[in-house]
């Protein structure tokens, strides 16, 4: 009986580890309302994520992933391959002054790229004024930092009429 419980609970240890390690994972989840990629999609585990506490003036907040096409995407429909969202300050935040958008992608060139954008960055805040991007849409971060976790949830709407509504969470 003794020995069924020490095997018991060393198989324990490692289902403990892993969905630890699980949670830490960056994973971001968005809710498209509209449009013909309506639905909800997650992405995980992306290469590129990236969350910054700038420490200095700007105190802003980022996050990107980008999905690997999946087998055979090339006859299949469009998957989402990108999902960003910025926010140019944190410490004393515009909740409403946002840059969030999806690009779902069929064959991987710009021309047969899907993107549902909204940027809501006054010039003020903007760190390239230079480029001369337009607001478009409407948008609401809130972003919340957690030791060296942050995470934020997010809500826009594009010119589109297309709603987007989701979360990130990166480590």
């Amino acid at each position: 009986m003794r020995g069924a419980i020490r095997i018991t609970g060393l198989l324990a240890i490692p289902m403990v580890v892993v969905g630890g390690l699980q949670a830490q994972v960056p994973k971001a989840r968005i809710t498209l309302t509209g449009g013909p990629q309506a639905g909800t999609y997650e992405m995980t585990g992306s290469p590129i994520c990236k969350a910054f506490d700038s420490g200095s003036d700007d105190h802003g907040f980022g996050a990107e992933f980008v999905a690997d096409p999946p087998h055979g995407w090339r006859k299949g429909p469009p998957y989402l391959s990108h999902l960003w969202l910025a926010m140019p300050r944190m410490r004393n935040p515009k909740p409403d002054a946002v840059s969030l958008g999806v690009t779902f992608t069929k064959w991987g060139t710009p021309a047969t790229e899907i993107d549902y954008k909204v940027y809501t960055i006054p010039p003020a805040l903007d760190n390239n004024p230079e480029l001369g991007r337009k607001q478009t849409g409407t948008g609401r971060v809130t972003v919340k930092s957690a030791g060296d976790r942050l995470s934020a949830t997010f809500s826009g709407e594009t010119t589109g009429g297309v709603r987007m509504e989701g979360s990130v969470a990166c480590r």
